[in-house]
C-alpha cells in the first residue's frame, strides 16, 4: 500500500510543472465522534490519525490531495452489566487504514482552501473494552462481543478546511461514512438468541482536526 502512494506520488511529480505546488506532507490530527444508528446509541470518543498526504496543483485555484493515513477510532456505548444489571459506558474501538483522494479549490492562494472527497476504509474489528465483551446490551438480548464482526472495507465522504502557510496547514474536516458497518453481522446467528433483531445498520461519523507539515 505505501509503494502503491509513493508510485503515485511520483507520478505527479512528473506530470506537474517543477514550479507547481507539489509536496509530501507528513500528518497527525485528533477525531472526535461516534457510530450514528437508529438501533443503539452510541456515545462520542476521541481518537487519532495520522499517515502521508501529498498535495498537487492542477490548475490555477484547483489541487489535489492523496492521502494514506493509519487512524483509531474509538465510541461508546451505554451496557449493563451481566451480574448487577447496572448500566455501564463501556468504549469500543476499532484500528485501520484509510486512502483519500480529495480536490481542492484555493480560497486565499496556498493560505486557505476548500477540500472534499471520497475515503476508502479498511478497519479492523469493533473491539470492546477488554474484559466487558461479555456485558449486555440495552437495546435487545445481545452482548458487547456481537458487534465486533463489522464491515473490513468502509466508504465515507469528506470536506473540509485547510489553511496556513505553505510548508504548514492547520486543517479540519468532517466525514460521514456511506457503507453500513454492520453489513457484515452474522444476523442468523444473532437472531437465534433475540429473533426481534433487525438489519442493523451504523454509519462512522468523525470530527477531526490537525496539522501537516509539507516537505
Amino acid at each position: 500500500m505505501i509503494a502503491v502512494f509513493f508510485t503515485v506520488h511520483a507520478f505527479a511529480q512528473r506530470k506537474f510543472p517543477p514550479n507547481s505546488y507539489n509536496r509530501l506532507g507528513l500528518q497527525g490530527g485528533v477525531t472526535y465522534g461516534n457510530l450514528h444508528s437508529n438501533d443503539f446509541a452510541f456515545i462520542d470518543r476521541y481518537g487519532y490519525t495520522a499517515g502521508l498526504s501529498t498535495r498537487a496543483t492542477a490548475g490555477e485555484n484547483i489541487f489535489f490531495i492523496y492521502g494514506v493515513n493509519f487512524h483509531e477510532f474509538k465510541t461508546g456505548l451505554e451496557t449493563l452489566h451481566p451480574v448487577s444489571m447496572e448500566p455501564e459506558e463501556i468504549d469500543f474501538k476499532a484500528t485501520g487504514v484509510q486512502i483519500n483522494l480529495f480536490v481542492g479549490h484555493k480560497l486565499i492562494k496556498e493560505h486557505l482552501s476548500l477540500e472534499m472527497g471520497p475515503l476508502i476504509q479498511i478497519n479492523s474489528k469493533l473491539n470492546p473494552e477488554e474484559g466487558k465483551e461479555g456485558y449486555l446490551l440495552k437495546e435487545y438480548d445481545l452482548i458487547a462481543s456481537d458487534l465486533e464482526q463489522i464491515s473490513r472495507m468502509n466508504f465515507s465522504l469528506a470536506a473540509g478546511l485547510s489553511g496556513g502557510l505553505p510548508n504548514l496547514k492547520l486543517w479540519l474536516q468532517y466525514q460521514y461514512g456511506i457503507s453500513n458497518l454492520f453489513n457484515k453481522l452474522n444476523y442468523e446467528e444473532l437472531r437465534l438468541r433475540d429473533p426481534t433483531v433487525p438489519g442493523l445498520k451504523a454509519n462512522m461519523r468523525l470530527v477531526s482536526a490537525g496539522l501537516v507539515f509539507y516537505f
